[in-house]
């Protein structure tokens, strides 16, 4: 401190009478909230007057001595004492608006300014101990004073403008003029009075953090002002008082928020929500720089357990009304970090966060889905980033798993992955392999940071997470390059936090106070920049509890990224470009077309409602381009939480279909996911029925199935009772269904030309990873299999009875096989599965004696030939079959076959074996 500033402090109080003008002020006491006028002692007010009028009248200008002269007659004290003490007065203010910005500690007061009316008497207006003020504490919500906690950083004068300039470094985790307070809340009740509460006041959810609608500044003038004497912003309750100089607050980014709100994740937290209607509320920022046509990627940050919900503090009922109400922090999941500012200050996103309502984290995750779907039906989202921070992970973790579809990126912050909280990855026991395998076939890239020293979520969570979460993502086929890149992980030193006064939890703020747009290479104290690609350790990694955790996170080795977190989460999940379906109505009934030969009109990705009862459910088709009119379709279900597109992609079917000219009729779960098996059957008869109009596309009329997980057992369930119109079927994990189902439908005539049971008909299935043997037995005795040999990791029983259905052709055997895969949700086993099902074709009428099981022709290894020719306008398709034993002979008999009217050549040929008579008897076909 200079020698001018000790001065100035030693002479502050006996000066401050002297320079002090009468005033009267309105104002609040903290304490009571009593409205008062407070005057100076007429004895004051007159010694001032005297002081004023003794004082000698200053020489003309003209008339001034030099500088230098007045600087040898008055003296440096004399100077001081001069600036030090001001003379304007409450009277002289004209209007005060305070400013907070976006600092480590969050939402901060960052400034004052005053502006005086024009003549005010500046004296000492550059002296910051001319001006008090006063706010509610950070901590414990009593006022203090922003000079006695060294606050007030620095004074600006222009003309008539003052602007109190705050300090922003580092406070002790008690910073001056926070938005966002600690364990402690403004409670209201229903007669519209006010309390302040603490932590373990409220009868329901403790108070942790509340923002406020604004700070409760008071402003006092001269260097003994008092709170008494100031001028009051508010109620003492965040409530901006009517009528005063004080200005509506600026808050920066933060007054650029809106709100939306969307659907709880159920009833019950719905119920407990009656003042938002059982909605949950949303911040969201939309830059000026969105363009809908363009997109723009969506962050969504979910803050921790104590920053979020809405919560009643009324006892368990939680119920609104009675005199009690809610008690909100609203905003604090925007205003306690800069997790949200920092991204909106780029420009590059749209930014939300929604202030979850359930303490569940698996509703909570709902909350989040919803707050998701909401963005990408109002905006044209291009991927979505989700951060989180400590028990937010949970919550996204839960979302991630639950509806990977949603999500492209994961920053993962202070917090865990899977169950949670407070335990490892490898430990959790609520997620199945597939429901991380899903995940990783999806390519949804994350990024760990953790704190040396964590006490709540240590570093060797997010390592025992990154380690373990990589052998399913080779699993899904992707290179050691792209999983280096997109699986990410990072430790930082203690010394980040204890600079500021805050303790190893705080990786969010360290991570979005210094990284969003500057990569993470400062990663020693007072060590420089270290390059990308630099190796580092935690050497003092604890978790407070286990040593042997401590030890494994002090020996990983982790990697410098060189590029910075938003750099690298907009350049992520570009993988999992989203395809959007073509909705099948009326307007694109396809029209006849006689130049379009025998290919389907419409393909790709397509969408079709299916309506069952007074609920409108949906199914995806995937229809190759060149495929044939009346093609093979597989009916397959994809799990819950996925990208329909995406799942197909993933695990081969699309390239599969693409190879095959073929198509794909996919069942989908409902909105609350897949029901009971006995429940889908009325959405798979719905689904089947609109399958088999062919008003948008035809099919082959018996098909292949593939079932996965719940909606497969639903799919597999629906094959037993309905095994003539499908040629063949494998179900993964799918095999959940009752012995009474069963049962039930064995013994049902399957139709009314013949009195065989569909129990009888055999239909050739693979069961993967399965456990229920009455499942297994139901098809052996369908088939009337033998006991089963070994093949490979599989058994197989195979067909050892005459059976009507495949007596009609030669060498065909129905069967069915058992066995575990790895990876279901992989292309080989996408490929496996449709190897086994298209050994098979079966013909295409529902009636038991006659629909035959046979052996698929392959056509390319048959040698089948296909033209084209043009008769009258009309485009027509015609298929040649030479069996090689002829192939080489000259005027070979030809046997030209015409199929049924509403059958192509294809169709024919596959559902008649004409092939292999031809091979029996020695002549060509030309169908």
């Amino acid at each position: 401190m200079s020698s001018k500033r000790t001065r100035h402090l030693a002479l502050r109080k006996s000066m401050a009478g002297l320079l002090s003008m009468a005033m009267v002020v309105t104002m609040i006491t903290p304490a009571s909230k009593t409205v008062y006028a407070s005057a100076l002692e007429d004895e004051t007010a007159q010694a001032v007057a005297e002081q004023e009028a003794e004082a000698p009248e200053a020489a003309p200008a003209e008339e001034a001595a030099p500088e230098e002269e007045v600087a040898d007659e008055i003296t440096d004290e004399t100077v001081d004492l001069y600036a030090a003490n001001s003379v304007f007065t409450n009277e002289d203010v004209e209007s005060i608006q305070a400013f907070t910005g976006y600092n480590f500690y969050g939402l901060r007061l960052s400034r004052i300014e005053i502006q005086f009316k024009d003549g005010t008497n500046m004296t000492g207006a550059a002296n910051a101990a001319n001006y008090k003020v006063w706010d509610r504490a950070f901590v414990d919500g009593q006022y203090e004073e922003a000079g006695e906690k060294g606050a007030i950083e620095s004074i600006d004068v222009d003309g008539f403008t003052v602007t109190i300039n705050f300090t922003q470094g580092p406070a002790g985790n008690k910073a001056f003029g926070m938005m966002c307070t600690s364990v402690w809340a403004v409670a209201e009740d229903a007669d519209g009075n006010y309390s302040i509460k603490g932590k373990g006041d409220g009868d329901g959810k403790d108070y942790q953090y509340f923002t406020r609608e604004n700070l409760d500044l008071v402003v006092g003038l001269g260097a003994s002002a008092t709170m008494e004497t100031g001028i009051a912003s508010t109620d003492t309750y965040g409530n901006m008082l009517p009528g005063t100089v004080w200005q509506e607050q600026d808050n920066d980014i933060y007054d650029d928020f809106s709100i939306t709100y969307v659907d709880a994740a159920d009833e019950e937290d719905a119920t407990r929500y009656e003042a938002q209607d059982g909605k949950v509320a949303v911040h969201y920022y939309v830059p000026d720089t969105y363009n809908e046509e363009e997109g723009m990627a969506l962050v969504l940050y979910v803050t921790g357990n104590g920053t979020s919900y809405w919560e009643a503090w009324d006892g368990a009922s939680h119920a609104i009304g009675d005199g009690q109400v809610d008690s909100n922090n609203l905003g604090t999941n925007v205003t306690y970090d800069e997790a949200v500012s920092n991204w909106a200050e780029t420009g590059e996103v749209i930014v939300a966060s929604p202030d979850v309502h359930s303490d569940k984290n698996k509703s909570a995750a709902v909350d989040v889905a919803n707050t998701i779907k909401y963005f990408e039906e109002n905006y044209n989202i291009t991927k979505v980033i989700l951060s989180a921070n400590s028990n937010g992970t949970g919550i996204s973790s839960q979302c991630v798993r639950d509806f990977t579809d949603l999500v492209d990126v994961f920053l993962d912050y202070n917090g865990w992955f899977a169950d949670g909280p407070n335990g490892l990855f490898s430990e959790q026991s609520t997620w199945s392999k597939e429901d991380v395998q899903r995940i990783a076939e999806q390519g949804v890239a994350i990024w760990f940071f953790n704190g040396e020293k964590d006490p709540l979520a240590p570093p060797h969570y997010s390592v025992d997470a990154y380690k373990n979460l990589i052998p399913y993502y080779e699993a899904a086929g992707w290179s050691d390059e792209w999983i280096a890149d997109n699986l990410r992980i990072s430790g930082f030193k203690d010394y980040k936090f204890a600079e500021w006064g805050v303790n190893d939890h705080s990786v969010t703020k360290v991570v979005t106070s210094n990284y969003i747009t500057s990569p993470y290479t400062d990663v020693y104290e007072d060590g420089g920049s270290l390059a990308a690609g630099s190796q580092y350790y935690l050497s003092e990694a604890t978790t407070n509890w286990n040593t042997t955790a401590d030890e494994g996170v002090r020996s990983f080795a982790y990697t410098v990224y060189g590029e910075s977190v938003s750099e690298w989460a907009l350049s992520r999940g570009d993988n999992k470009a989203k395809v959007e379906a073509v909705t099948l109505t009326e307007e694109n009934v396809p029209t006849i077309d006689i130049t379009r030969g025998n290919h389907l009109p419409l393909t790709g990705y397509l969408n079709q409602e299916i309506q069952v009862g007074d609920t409108t459910r949906t199914v995806k088709l995937y229809i190759a381009d060149g495929a044939p009119v009346r093609t093979y379709m597989t009916i397959i279900n994809v799990p819950e939480g996925v990208d329909t597109y995406r799942f197909l992609e993933q695990t081969g079917w699309i390239d599969l279909m693409n190879e095959r000219q073929e198509g794909l009729f996919v069942l989908e779960p409902g909105e609350e996911g897949w029901g009971t098996v006995e429940e889908e059957q009325a959405y798979i008869a719905a689904a089947m029925a609109a399958y088999n109009t062919r008003k948008w596309y035809s099919n082959y009329s018996t098909s292949y199935a593939v079932g996965y997980g719940e909606g497969g057992a639903a799919l597999q369930a629906y094959v037993m009772s309905k095994p003539t119109a499908f040629i063949s079927g494998v179900f993964a994990d799918a095999d959940d269904i009752t012995a009474d189902f069963m049962t039930k439908t064995a013994a049902t005539v399957n139709d009314a030309q013949t009195d065989i049971l569909k129990g009888d008909i055999p239909v050739p299935v693979w069961e993967v990873n399965g456990g229920n043997a009455a499942v297994v037995d139901y098809w052996k005795n369908a088939s009337k299999t033998d006991d089963g040999k070994a093949d490979g990791s599989n058994t197989v029983y195979t067909q050892k009875d005459e059976i009507l259905m495949t007596s009609y052709t030669k060498g065909v055997e129905s069967k069915v096989m058992v066995g575990d895969v790895d990876n279901v949700y992989s292309a080989d086993f996408t490929n496996a599965a449709y190897d086994f099902m298209s050994e098979y074709t079966r013909y295409e009428n529902n009636w038991a004696n006659g629909n035959a099981l046979m052996l698929r022709p392959d056509y390319d290894e048959l040698g089948v030939e296909f033209y084209e020719m043009d008769l009258d306008g009309y485009k027509r398709e015609y298929m040649v079959y030479v069996p090689e034993s002829i192939r080489n002979q000259e005027n070979i008999p030809t046997v030209y076959v015409m199929a049924g009217n509403t059958q192509t050549d294809r169709v024919f040929f596959d559902a008649t074996s004409w092939w292999q008579v031809a091979d029996d008897y020695g002549f060509m076909i030309v169908l």
